[in-house]
């Protein structure tokens, strides 16, 4: 039988695909609208997760999504994942916390009283949600694969 990526993927525990496609979430996400504003004169702005005033959360979102996706990529490639400090799953766990920080920090800032001028419509981008349900997805398998207690031969 051969082993394709896609017999991996179908194989590869619940836990993980969850991480997996919650960290493609959030590295998809990044590249959507996350705000957008109306002023009083009907015009307005619209900022991607990656640009606007606070284009570095956006960044740090993507790098740390990129590691989490990177290292169930690598596991999936039977490719060598490099030696890390922590465990893989409290790898995830601290990724979508660091994740969940940028997206409530931004959420913040974009939203509180003083931010724009004489704007009439603030509203959330459909980037900025999928950035939020990939975090949470990648929080919640992380979780659980910490939670699981199994034994690894590796």
């Amino acid at each position: 039988m051969p082993n394709t990526f896609k017999i991996r993927l179908k194989h590869l525990a619940f836990n993980k695909k969850l991480v997996f496609i919650g960290s493609a979430l959030m590295i998809i996400s990044v590249f959507m609208p996350w705000y957008k504003d109306i002023d009083k004169f009907k015009f307005g702005e619209s900022f991607l997760g990656v640009t606007g005033p606070l284009y570095l959360a956006g960044f740090i979102l993507l790098v740390s999504a990129v590691c989490s996706f990177g290292i169930i990529l690598l596991k999936l490639l039977d490719k060598p994942a490099p030696k890390l400090p922590i465990s893989e799953n409290h790898l995830h766990v601290a990724v979508s916390g660091l994740s969940l920080l940028m997206l409530i920090m931004t959420v913040s800032v974009y939203f509180h009283s003083k931010f724009g001028i004489n704007l009439t419509d603030k509203s959330v981008g459909f980037g900025m949600i999928i950035a939020f349900v990939g975090s949470g997805g990648t929080m919640i398998g992380a979780i659980l694969s910490i939670r699981r207690k199994t034994v690894d031969f590796e």
